[in-house]
């Protein structure tokens, strides 16, 4: 396994965790009778001042330049809608179906990168589609409830959650492709965050915002700006490069299993077996993943043998 894919890895897996909280931080919001956009663009404000702050800061302490990383407007943009797009999907779909349904629906984002990117002419090894396969049927497990979330009533919130998936899976790919030029990663991260502001803030003054009602909704959008925006993108824009789309969507995909501790932690929703066992499917799909690399490193490490001596 190369640095940079360990790397890779370690960024992807921090950003799922991150984004893990997010159905709690949503549900405790919701709750406090914030609207879904009010809470897309309090977000996005708080994450890209507190991002541009922190970027200020440490080049200022670094004597260098804060000139804007040269990242290419169209490939801006294009995130931005699509991180905009993601997260109002998310808050709505998340009104309009169980939060396990959803998560099966929405997960089938690393299977529509890897057809993506396989029309596009990107060739994945065959342990990727064998551990993508492993990841779908993880995640099914994990997130059981069919029979409740497919009701003729809840059409709207599949539709939402699978248009969720595939947003996620381009911006996967316009990532991988735009960003492995760039060194100014905070500064491109705070970039995204402030195309995606624009774009939710257009939405909300097109519907009307309010400010977080109460002492605690202010708090939890807070932290739902920093851990489950600033660090998961800043990880995001790190990691996507260094593995790939494909590959880094089928790590992320271990994030229902994390949602649903969280979940049991803090929302007292309670784990199924199921759910164990999707969890420990989707983290064989990482092994199966990374075992051909990790083989091959092991190989080339392997000393040749000196042949035997003649007499």
């Amino acid at each position: 396994m190369t640095r940079d894919t360990r790397l890779g890895i370690i960024y992807i897996l921090i950003a799922v965790t991150g984004y893990s909280f997010f159905a709690v931080f949503t549900k405790t919001l919701l709750g406090e009778g914030m609207k879904p956009v009010e809470i897309g663009v309090w977000r996005f404000m708080i994450a890209s001042a507190l991002l541009w702050t922190i970027r200020t800061i440490v080049r200022l302490r670094q004597r260098q330049s804060l000139a804007l990383p040269r990242l290419s407007l169209r490939a801006l943009l294009i995130m931005g809608a699509m991180m905009a797009a993601a997260a109002l999907a998310g808050f709505y779909g998340l009104e309009r179906l169980p939060s396990a349904t959803y998560l099966v629906l929405f997960y089938t984002y690393p299977m529509m990168t890897a057809l993506i990117e396989a029309v596009m002419g990107e060739r994945l090894p065959r342990a990727a589609w064998v551990a993508l396969v492993l990841t779908l049927i993880g995640v099914a497990f994990a997130a059981p409830d069919f029979s409740e979330g497919l009701r003729g009533e809840n059409l709207p919130g599949v539709i939402i959650a699978f248009i969720n998936a595939l947003v996620v899976a381009i911006y996967y790919i316009v990532s991988s492709r735009s960003l492995g030029h760039i060194d100014d990663t905070i500064g491109s991260t705070a970039m995204i965050l402030s195309a995606t502001l624009a774009v939710v803030l257009v939405v909300g003054l097109a519907m009307g915002i309010a400010a977080p009602p109460t002492l605690t909704a202010w708090l939890v959008v807070t932290l739902l700006a920093i851990i489950g925006t600033v660090i998961p993108v800043f990880m995001l824009t790190n990691g996507i490069p260094k593995l790939g789309a494909a590959q880094a969507g089928i790590v992320g995909s271990i994030e229902p299993m994390q949602a649903s501790i969280l979940a049991w932690i803090f929302l007292g929703e309670a784990m199924t077996l199921n759910q164990w066992i999707g969890g420990v499917v989707i983290v064989a799909a990482i092994i199966v993943l990374q075992a051909p690399m990790i083989l091959a490193r092991r190989r080339m490490n392997t000393p040749i043998p000196a042949p035997p001596s003649t007499p």
